[in-house]
């Protein structure tokens, strides 16, 4: 931050926010927290859940895998749903962050801005948006991650639940928390440990 006043309205923001965007800025530092020796991570939100092992998603992932430590994509991510602005999300981007394949040198700078931006005004809840913006301005090449419609499940979208329902789909990767308010489920946590039911 250039200033006290800068950070104090971000932390003012970031206690009254309803997704407490604060900790979105930490997936633009996922490398100071890994051992220096790993250069590849598979990065996922925490409401993301792996539903199968991953054997199947990562020998497809391999190619792209190859080519973000060849240096020839930034980022391997998975693209927003398509209708998440239509139902009153702002900043939604273009693409999802809850699942990204990064490395530590070729996503560097990408990582970089997105961390900048999530911190600078105007302050918002989904990180998505300043993500896309980064890309866009820096003219990041995206790997896409393999075959969303089998290996992702988002539940704010009624046709991968109702895919699901009919049998049709048993993706690896299913998105718990989409469209859910972080404070929801840290109360839902919070109750439970409390014992509460």
């Amino acid at each position: 931050f250039d200033s006290e006043q800068e950070l104090q309205e971000f932390l003012h923001f970031k206690e009254t926010s309803f997704c407490r965007h604060h900790f979105k800025w930490f997936k633009s530092q996922v490398f100071e927290y890994v051992p220096s020796g790993i250069d590849t991570v598979l990065f996922l939100d925490a409401d993301i859940a792996i539903q199968y092992p991953l054997e199947h998603w990562i020998l497809e992932a391999t190619p792209l895998l190859n080519k973000l430590q060849a240096g020839e994509c930034d980022i391997g991510i998975y693209r927003e749903i398509w209708f998440s602005g239509y139902l009153g999300a702002k900043n939604t981007g273009k693409w999802n962050s809850g699942i990204m394949l990064l490395h530590r040198n070729s996503s560097k700078a990408l990582l970089g801005d997105w961390g900048r931006r999530i911190v600078s005004k105007p302050y918002c809840t989904r990180d998505q948006g300043k993500l896309t913006d980064a890309m866009e301005l820096l003219g990041s090449s995206v790997c896409p991650l393999p075959r969303k419609n089998v290996h992702l499940m988002m539940e704010q979208n009624i046709v991968d639940r109702l895919w699901q329902q009919l049998g049709l789909r048993d993706p690896t990767f299913r998105h718990l928390g989409t469209g859910k308010k972080l404070s929801d489920m840290e109360k839902t946590a919070i109750g439970k440990n409390a014992g509460d039911e």
